[in-house]
Order: C-alpha cells, then sequence, then structure tokens
C-alpha cells in the first residue's frame, strides 16, 4: 500500500502514463480483486447465512418448548397420545 502511494505522489506528469499502469497493476494483484478470494468470501457469506439460519431455528423451537412447559405447569397436561 505505502509502495502505490509513492508511486501516485512522486510521479512525473509527464510520465503520468506509466506510472498509472503501474498503480493499477498494483490494485489489479490485491487479494479481494483474486477469484479465490472472492470465490471463498461468497462461500463464507453462504455459511454465515446457514449459521443465522441455524441459531434461528433453534430460537424458535426453544420458544415452542417454552410455550409447551407453561401450558404443562398450568394443568393443561391432559393431552394423552
Amino acid at each position: 500500500m505505502q509502495r502505490a502511494w509513492s508511486i501516485m505522489t512522486k510521479t512525473n506528469p509527464s510520465k503520468k502514463s506509466g506510472a498509472d499502469k503501474r498503480v493499477l497493476r498494483n490494485r489489479r494483484t490485491l487479494p479481494s480483486r483474486q477469484r479465490t478470494y472472492r470465490h471463498l468470501y461468497a462461500r463464507v457469506d453462504r455459511l454465515e447465512d446457514a449459521i443465522s439460519h441455524f441459531y434461528n431455528a433453534i430460537n424458535e423451537l426453544r420458544r415452542r418448548v417454552s410455550t409447551l412447559e407453561k401450558e404443562l405447569k398450568r394443568g393443561g397436561g391432559n393431552t394423552r397420545h
């Protein structure tokens, strides 16, 4: 990052096009521009969504169990199967 900064600030106006190419080349090699990084980022994003869904399902089940336990304590436990 520091190298790109020095290229941008210390360039000669007559050599601007060459410096711009070097800066663009450096930007293209950033990890966020690489195919593997993008694919992994997408996979991590999907994994985070799956984990969030899992926690939501667990919380919903806990809520239902809590409701059933409250009904049992109030005397609504006359259900036979």
